[in-house]
């Protein structure tokens, strides 16, 4: 096939007038019958043609064109020039026209709109850029040329798979909440906030479910992900107490399934989000799904590989655990830059979090200075105290460290200062000998320690 637009003659038309020699006679008269034949009609049918040619050749040049839709292995037509060929069925083969026999120029869009790789293949021995065929991925595409011997088509694209994601990347993902009948629930969408389809996948980077190998699977969700967790079931949270709800995909063998967990509940230690390697087993959610540091789905998996998806905060907790009648007030994407809750930032140890300075009045303890502190204190006995944080930490892992003042200046005794116990939102402090028993002899007003307190809150 020639040019999209085909130039127009224009025919009958007489160049060579009658002799005129000025004078006013009837020889010289212009008559509409002795020109109609020769000027307007003429004219009008080539300005008639060109537009024709104008609106065909537009219809054969990428923009202009319609769409063709194959859901099976088929041939591109010779009237298929400046249309977009859309694949819509994954593995098939669409085969380019013949370029002998199209001619150049010739120009078609081509756009893999199925859930797994379609080829481009050249008709008979033509080649695609300069091979057989190309495999054009999910959501790739491009615009196909001619030579007139063979095809060329640019501007590939499509998913990130096999090279270019790493592993947790999550592309054109993001999560939804909404809260209804006493129920939550947390869902994957686009970006367009739609659920995942073949015109609109998500794509998602995860490791191969065998612990033995160490290579990346690629999945593109194209079907709607969610969870609900039911009136009822606590997840280990308890009531006006403040919690998160993790989320994170897991890959079931080409099913994604959402799961949620409760993952660093107050005075326990945190579940390891980020293991290594991160492979682990849900259970089918229900109204009993009541315990912390549990991975449940909408159906359970087993030893099946996953990628941390996002977290909900609920700052105040619920009014009553399981009944989930409000809203998180926080939801995020995990990221770069956002920590799991067994992982500590290095800012967690380099700035405290909480800190103080307490001397004991008279054998009562008083709190001199201090932030994230309440100036109330527990005193347990002679040299037994117990100091609450306005600001709870996140768990017990955090770190306390302390130092004593002599007792009684340069000739006092040297004592011992103690982490007792510990709670996310207490510490206990003994100070005492080095046997670690509370000194009972501790009365002085110039008795006093420092302590200091970093960790996750």
């Amino acid at each position: 096939m020639s040019a999209p637009y085909v130039s127009v003659t224009v025919t009958g038309y007489n160049d060579n007038p009658p002799p005129d020699d000025g004078t006013e006679s009837e020889e010289n008269r212009i008559l509409w019958e002795t020109i109609k034949e020769k000027l307007p009609d003429p004219l009008k049918t080539a300005i008639e043609a060109v537009n024709t040619n104008i609106g065909t050749a537009f219809g054969k040049v990428v923009g202009g064109a319609g769409v063709v839709s194959s859901a099976i292995s088929a041939t591109v037509g010779a009237t298929d020039q400046g249309k977009l060929y859309r694949a819509t069925g994954g593995g098939i083969t669409i085969t380019t026209p013949d370029a002998a026999s199209v001619t150049s120029p010739f120009v078609f869009g081509f756009l893999n709109s199925a859930t797994s790789e379609v080829t481009l293949d050249g008709n008979g021995s033509q080649t695609v850029n300069g091979a057989a065929s190309v495999t054009v991925p999910v959501g790739g595409g491009g615009v196909v040329f001619t030579d007139g011997s063979n095809w060329f088509i640019v501007g590939l694209g499509g998913v990130l798979a096999g090279k270019q994601l790493m592993h947790s990347d999550i592309i054109n993902g993001t999560i939804t909440q909404t809260t209804a009948a006493n129920a939550v629930t947390f869902a994957l969408k686009t970006l367009a906030g739609n659920d995942p389809s073949t015109d609109d996948p998500v794509l998602i980077c995860f490791r191969n479910a065998t612990t033995g190998t160490g290579n990346y699977v690629y999945r593109s969700v194209t079907a709607a992900v969610s969870t609900t967790v039911p009136n009822g079931a606590t997840l280990g949270a308890t009531d006006t107490v403040a919690f998160d709800v993790w989320l994170a995909l897991f890959d079931d063998a080409g099913t994604i399934r959402l799961g949620v967990i409760n993952a660093a509940p107050p005075s326990q230690t945190p579940y390891a989000l980020a293991q290594v390697p991160p492979i682990a087993t849900s259970t089918t959610i229900s109204n009993l799904a009541d315990s912390a540091k549990t991975f449940y789905s909408g159906t359970g998996v087993t030893s099946k590989a996953y990628v941390i998806f996002g977290i909900a905060k609920y700052l105040s907790g619920l009014a009553t655990a399981g009944v989930w009648n409000v809203s998180p007030d926080t939801l995020q994407l995990f990221g770069h830059g956002i920590p799991a809750p067994n992982v500590m930032k290095a800012s967690d140890f380099l700035i405290p979090k909480a800190a103080g300075y307490v001397t004991f009045s008279g054998g009562a303890p008083v709190l001199t200075a201090g932030f994230n502190v309440s100036t109330t204190i527990t005193d347990n006995g002679p040299g037994d105290v117990t100091l609450t944080f306005n600001t709870a930490f996140a768990n017990t892992s955090y770190v306390v460290t302390t130092s004593y003042d002599l007792e009684g200046g340069a000739t006092g005794r040297l004592k011992n200062v103690l982490v007792h116990t510990r709670a996310a939102g207490s510490v206990r402090i003994r100070v005492g000998e080095a046997t670690g028993v509370a000194d009972t002899t501790i009365v002085l007003g110039d008795a006093s320690f420092h302590f200091a307190c970093f960790g996750t809150q």
